[in-house]
Protein backbone atom coordinates (compact mmCIF):
# COMPACT_ATOMS: atom_id res chain seq x y z
CA UNK A 1 0.00 0.00 0.00
CA UNK A 2 1.44 3.38 -1.05
CA UNK A 3 1.19 6.60 0.85
CA UNK A 4 -0.31 9.24 -1.26
CA UNK A 5 0.44 12.30 1.17
CA UNK A 6 1.10 15.72 -0.82
CA UNK A 7 4.61 16.33 0.42
CA UNK A 8 6.81 19.49 -0.19
CA UNK A 9 9.81 20.40 -2.17
CA UNK A 10 12.38 21.92 0.11
CA UNK A 11 14.74 24.35 -1.26
CA UNK A 12 17.95 26.59 -0.24
CA UNK A 13 18.54 29.83 -0.16
CA UNK A 14 20.84 32.06 0.51
CA UNK A 15 18.95 35.43 0.82
CA UNK A 16 20.79 38.89 -0.35
CA UNK A 17 18.20 41.03 1.10
CA UNK A 18 17.83 39.40 5.06
CA UNK A 19 21.84 38.03 4.94
CA UNK A 20 20.67 34.79 6.18
CA UNK A 21 23.79 32.44 4.52
CA UNK A 22 20.80 29.69 4.38
CA UNK A 23 18.15 29.01 5.00
CA UNK A 24 15.35 26.38 3.93
CA UNK A 25 12.35 27.02 2.61
CA UNK A 26 9.27 25.45 0.64
CA UNK A 27 9.18 27.83 -2.07
CA UNK A 28 11.41 27.68 -4.69
CA UNK A 29 11.69 31.65 -4.87
CA UNK A 30 12.81 33.54 -2.29
CA UNK A 31 10.05 35.93 -1.30
CA UNK A 32 12.53 38.16 0.31
CA UNK A 33 14.83 38.75 -2.49
CA UNK A 34 13.42 36.85 -5.37
CA UNK A 35 16.26 34.52 -6.71
CA UNK A 36 16.07 31.27 -6.75
CA UNK A 37 16.49 28.23 -4.23
CA UNK A 38 18.71 25.00 -4.57
CA UNK A 39 16.10 21.98 -4.70
CA UNK A 40 17.04 19.87 -1.58
CA UNK A 41 14.98 17.33 -0.88
CA UNK A 42 11.06 16.52 0.81
CA UNK A 43 9.76 17.68 3.82
CA UNK A 44 6.56 16.74 5.41
CA UNK A 45 3.83 18.71 8.19
CA UNK A 46 3.97 17.57 11.28
CA UNK A 47 1.26 15.39 11.41
CA UNK A 48 2.37 13.80 7.87
CA UNK A 49 5.64 12.50 9.64
CA UNK A 50 4.04 11.30 12.68
CA UNK A 51 1.42 9.56 11.01
CA UNK A 52 4.24 7.79 8.77
CA UNK A 53 6.04 6.84 12.16
CA UNK A 54 3.09 4.98 13.85
CA UNK A 55 2.67 3.28 10.43
CA UNK A 56 5.69 1.92 10.27
CA UNK A 57 6.24 0.89 13.55
CA UNK A 58 3.05 0.09 15.13
CA UNK A 59 3.58 2.63 17.89
CA UNK A 60 2.44 5.89 18.56
CA UNK A 61 4.07 8.56 17.38
CA UNK A 62 4.37 10.42 20.47
CA UNK A 63 4.71 9.83 24.36
CA UNK A 64 7.21 9.29 26.70
CA UNK A 65 7.92 5.46 25.29
CA UNK A 66 9.71 6.84 22.81
CA UNK A 67 12.87 7.91 25.24
CA UNK A 68 13.12 3.80 25.95
CA UNK A 69 12.94 2.42 23.18
CA UNK A 70 15.57 1.28 21.09
CA UNK A 71 16.21 2.33 17.44
CA UNK A 72 13.66 0.69 15.39
CA UNK A 73 14.41 1.93 11.83
CA UNK A 74 17.10 2.75 9.16
CA UNK A 75 16.65 5.03 6.41
CA UNK A 76 15.75 3.67 3.25
CA UNK A 77 18.53 2.67 0.59
CA UNK A 78 16.63 3.59 -2.66
CA UNK A 79 15.34 6.65 -1.89
CA UNK A 80 18.17 7.62 0.75
CA UNK A 81 15.48 8.24 3.71
CA UNK A 82 13.22 11.17 1.49
CA UNK A 83 10.52 8.70 0.87
CA UNK A 84 10.05 10.15 -2.40
CA UNK A 85 11.33 9.34 -6.01
CA UNK A 86 11.55 11.61 -8.69
CA UNK A 87 9.36 10.71 -11.70
CA UNK A 88 10.57 11.03 -14.94
CA UNK A 89 7.09 11.20 -16.66
CA UNK A 90 5.62 13.90 -14.61
CA UNK A 91 6.65 17.03 -13.10
CA UNK A 92 6.12 15.58 -9.63
CA UNK A 93 7.07 12.97 -7.02
CA UNK A 94 6.21 9.41 -6.24
CA UNK A 95 6.80 7.17 -3.43
CA UNK A 96 9.47 5.56 -2.72
CA UNK A 97 8.66 1.96 -4.22
CA UNK A 98 11.05 0.24 -1.65
CA UNK A 99 9.36 1.51 1.61
CA UNK A 100 6.25 2.74 0.17
CA UNK A 101 6.68 6.59 1.21
CA UNK A 102 7.76 5.49 4.65
CA UNK A 103 11.69 6.78 4.48
CA UNK A 104 12.62 3.93 6.47
CA UNK A 105 12.59 0.44 6.72
CA UNK A 106 12.02 -1.71 10.25
CA UNK A 107 15.67 -2.75 12.15
CA UNK A 108 15.49 -6.40 12.96
CA UNK A 109 15.24 -6.99 16.76
CA UNK A 110 18.68 -8.02 18.41
CA UNK A 111 17.28 -11.79 19.24
CA UNK A 112 16.16 -12.04 15.34
CA UNK A 113 19.76 -11.21 14.14
CA UNK A 114 21.32 -13.66 16.08
CA UNK A 115 18.88 -16.79 15.20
Amino acid sequence: MNINLRNKRKYIHSCINTGISSVTLNTEICPDCGQTGRFSGWSLSMTEAMGRYQKLTGLPAAGIHRRFLPVLSSPCEACNGEGFVESNLLDDDQPCPKCNGLEKSLVPALHVMKS
